[in-house]
């Protein structure tokens, strides 16, 4: 369930034209560039393996990334990371995500956090969490 999960969403996810650094799970490249998103199944996904389970939460965060601070020294706004994020919540509040072996039955938003500056303040992050529930 994990792949055809993980698959399901980075269908989506990397529709995101936005999103031109591309669309990674847990781990981008090292050479990555901006502006980019990370998504992570963030709960223990692994002990959810029991067929038994009829009806199952999961919850799904999304970090997008995208410079602050130029080679130059420039400092940039938030506004294209923002743009990323709408197109973000769009198509996901849109979909019914397609897993194989389950029925997504809900993707709902829980929380936004707006683009804040990132410990090192060279680049700005916005975090968007869903619960993404499923039948089996």
């Amino acid at each position: 369930m994990i792949t055809a999960l993980r698959t399901a969403i980075y269908v989506v996810g990397a529709s995101v034209s936005g999103s031109t650094g591309g669309f990674y799970y847990a781990d981008p490249p090292e050479d990555v560039s901006f502006p980019h998103t990370v998504y992570y199944l963030i709960d223990d996904i692994y002990s959810r393996q029991d067929t038994q389970i009829r009806e199952d939460s999961i919850p799904i965060q999304f970090s997008l990334f995208d410079r602050r601070v130029l080679p130059n020294g420039n400092k940039i706004s938030s506004v294209t990371l923002e743009k990323v994020a709408e197109e973000l919540i769009t198509k996901f509040d849109a979909t019914n995500l397609t897993i194989t072996g389950s029925t997504s039955v809900d993707l709902k938003r829980n929380y936004t956090r707006p683009a804040v500056v990132t410990d090192d303040g060279n680049y700005w992050q916005i975090i968007i969490n869903y619960t993404l529930i499923l039948n089996r």
